[in-house]
């Protein structure tokens, strides 16, 4: 587990860097992230491929807004748990 919730982290603090503050930039980050996914689920990786999961949704649910809340901070809390061990 501490091993996806670190590539969670990681992927998402470049997503961050790369879209900046303004999640309407996030949908090429996204399809870059479904097609890494796409190749973890060839190589049946499974951690990336979980890894990959969660930062998809989490950068999905930013750029929705308010609403998803509660699906950011449940994602930030499995990385402050996992990544602290």
């Amino acid at each position: 587990m501490r091993e996806v919730a670190l590539r969670i982290r990681d992927e998402l603090e470049v997503a961050h860097l790369r879209g900046g503050t303004d999640p309407s930039r996030y949908a090429p980050l996204i399809h870059h992230f479904r097609v890494q996914h796409r190749e973890a689920r060839r190589r049946r990786d499974d951690t990336a491929l979980t890894a990959l999961t969660l930062v998809i949704i989490y950068l999905r649910a930013e750029t929705i807004g308010i609403d998803t809340k509660a699906v950011r901070d449940y994602i930030d809390a499995f990385i402050a748990e996992w990544t602290r061990v």
